[in-house]
This record gives structure tokens, sequence and C-alpha cells, in this order.
């Protein structure tokens, strides 16, 4: 019986912990070894380092130091000019936006400033009319004190004469 259908072996009789059924997998084959003598470049790599050699590497570092620092300061550069371009963008961008609200308060200032002078003119011109009318009313009632008094004069004149 085979446990998980596939992987353990069940011994039932036995009672013992699962174990793996056979298998070729499992053994190990053996062969002789090869008779053929080592190849020839098989041996390790022995540099040759001579005056020449060691100053040619020298300049080749060098070489390689100097293109990656100015790799470097290319890259650097590009980055400033970036950074450059987008400092100025910002500060152009509000800027402008600060100038198109400085005259939007300008305009609003404006329109308010010609909405109070109408409504003073208004005012100024509906007082005008009241103070006509207040100075033709105190001009009325000065003529009606007046008439009155010679009214009040004649009255007592006629009770004093007759």
């Amino acid at each position: 019986m085979y446990y998980n259908d596939r992987f353990y072996y069940w011994n039932s009789a036995s009672r013992e912990t699962p174990t793996a059924p056979p298998n070729e997998s499992f053994y190990v084959h053996f062969s002789d070894a090869n008779q053929r003598p080592p190849k020839k470049f098989a041996s390790p790599y022995q540099p040759n380092f001579t005056p020449q050699s060691m100053n040619q590497k020298h300049e080749a570092v060098q070489r390689r130091r100097k293109m990656l620092n100015q790799l470097k300061r290319d890259e650097l550069s590009n980055r400033m000019e970036r950074v450059d371009e987008s400092v100025r963008n910002y500060h152009a961008k509000r800027t402008h936006e600060w100038l198109n609200a400085r005259h939007q308060v300008i305009r609003d200032m404006h329109e308010h400033t010609q909405k109070r002078d109408s409504v003073l003119r208004n005012r100024l011109q509906k007082l005008q009319a009241h103070n006509i009318q207040v100075d033709m009313r105190a001009e009325m009632l000065r003529y009606g004190k007046f008439l009155n008094s010679i009214a009040w004069a004649h009255q007592n004149q006629l009770q004093n004469t007759g």
C-alpha cells in the first residue's frame, strides 16, 4: 500500500514508519576513471608582470577614473540644470500667480470704489434733495409763524381798540 500514492511505502505488518519504495535513483553507479592525460592548458594561470604592463594597466585605470569622473560631472551638471530649470519654472509660475492675484485684487478694489462712489453720489443727491425740502418747509414754517405773529398782533390790536 502506498502512502499518498506516490512517495511513501507503508509496511502494515511491522507497524514501522513510512519508508520510500525501492527505486533505481537511490543506487550509485560507479565507472572507471578516465585514462587520458590532463590537457596542458589546465595548469594554473601565472600572469607575467612587467613594468610596461604595470604602466599600461595604471594608465588604463587612470583613463577609466577620468572617464568615470567626467560621467559623474556630466550627470551632476545635468541634474543641476534640471534643478535650475524646475526652480525657474516654479518661480515663474509663482510670480505669474502672484501678479494675477495682484491684478485681481486691484480690479476688485477698483470695482468696489466705483460702486462705493456711485452709492455715495446717490446718497448725496438724495440728501441734497432732502435739504432742499427741509429748507422749503423751514421757510414755510417761518412764513407761517410770521403770519401767525401778524394775526396775533392784529387780534391784540382789535381787542385793545375794541
